[in-house]
């Protein structure tokens, strides 16, 4: 194997797979990238944890056809170290060392063989189906809040979020327990039967990673789903994805009831003073308490040792006065992903969850459950 390539195509290849790459385990074949030559004009790089895997192409002037499989945090650190704009040569020698050139410079960097790489999963391009790029960034941002990344077996809550995809709507959900999130959008599809999936925590965070750093396109994503495996195909990059076979609870019921105290808040004067009035929260929870009054919204805490704060909002809304405790990091999670200027939050009673959601739609939706108010609390 022998190829020439820029310098910065080589490291945005590297970077793009290099994040699945287990540095430490037990299996030292997944510390590594897998790098292929296809054609006389591409290299191919793979990197896997077995559970994720990425596979990025970048362009070369390819002289021989060959594999080997490098250590990624070197391979990585050697390019970073390398002049912007200077022209790299790998030459592939005996007992699977690589000899790196780059003007009159080189190293050489022990790899492993290319077949100890776990080989990637097939899939037939035809049974691929197209996803609105901006509909699945736009999903992820809103779910992956109240995903956990551990899975939280005591609350019913996985360490995924649930993808289910019809003809005509694609939803999305995630809860960790004490939040759910809950996101629709329309599609315009043929399938022979409906999609039901759950995706992990850690492929929704480099399936979104991969669609912040992809070029700007209108091209759609396409998936596909196949025995325990799902496939994202972003332009030339694609992300391979065991699924998780595990329970979601059912949350139907909840996403359909509508609370009847309904507020409408500007969302970045609200942000502001939840931000503020949180410093002076203490313990996990971060509990703070809203109390609403016509078009008033009163929030305040108290730290006990450190002091209290207290912050009042302009509001819209003319039903019965309510007090209710909430998690402050929990408001500010969605309010620092939401961009529209006024929100609306729904309410009940003080044991029931609180709803934030746009003002003129319910297709994304997302629960909080309220923090138990003490007789003792004084403001």
């Amino acid at each position: 194997m022998e190829f020439s390539i820029s310098r910065d195509e080589f490291l945005r290849g590297v970077n793009i797979v290099d994040n699945v790459a287990v540095i430490r385990g037990a299996m030292p074949i997944l510390s590594h990238l897998l790098i292929q030559t296809q054609g006389d004009k591409q290299i191919y790089l793979y990197g896997t944890d077995l559970e994720l895997g990425i596979k990025g192409g970048a362009e070369a002037q390819v002289e021989s056809e060959g594999s080997i499989c490098l250590p990624a945090k070197i391979m990585a650190d050697i390019l970073r170290e390398l002049p912007e704009g200077s022209l790299v040569h790998m030459c592939l020698e005996e007992n699977s060392q690589v000899k790196i050139s780059y003007g009159k410079k080189c190293c050489h960097l022990a790899g492993l063989p290319a077949e100890e790489f776990p080989p990637f999963p097939t899939y037939e391009y035809e049974n691929l189906i197209p996803i609105p790029r901006k509909s699945l960034r736009d999903m992820i941002t809103k779910i992956n809040i109240t995903v956990p990344l551990l899975e939280q077996k005591h609350l019913g809550a996985p360490n995924g979020a649930l993808l289910e995809i019809d003809q005509q709507t694609m939803e999305m959900m995630g809860t960790d327990g004490h939040r759910l999130s809950y996101i629709k959008k329309p599609l315009e599809l043929e399938l022979s039967q409906k999609i039901k999936v759950i995706l992990p925590k850690k492929s929704l965070v480099e399936l979104k990673r991969l669609l912040d750093e992809a070029p700007n396109s209108n091209d759609p994503v396409l998936v596909g789903f196949f025995e325990n495996q799902a496939v994202f195909k972003i332009g030339s990059i694609e992300l391979f994805s065991r699924l998780l076979e595990t329970y979601f609870p059912n949350t139907r019921p909840r996403i359909a009831k509508v609370n009847d105290k309904i507020v409408q808040i500007r969302r970045q004067e609200f942000r502001q003073a939840v931000k503020m009035v949180s410093i002076f929260t203490e313990g996990r929870e971060k509990y703070i308490r809203l109390k609403l009054d016509k078009d008033t919204l009163t929030i305040n805490s108290q730290s006990f040792g450190v002091g209290d704060a207290e912050d009042q909002v302009a509001v819209v809304y003319d039903g019965d006065p309510l007090e209710i405790g909430f998690n402050a990091g929990f408001i500010l999670d969605v309010l620092n992903i939401l961009d529209e200027e006024q929100i609306i939050m729904e309410m009940s009673d003080q044991n029931s969850p609180g709803v934030i959601r746009s003002p003129d739609s319910r297709d994304y939706l997302y629960f909080m459950m309220p923090i138990k108010l003490y007789e003792t609390d004084e403001f």
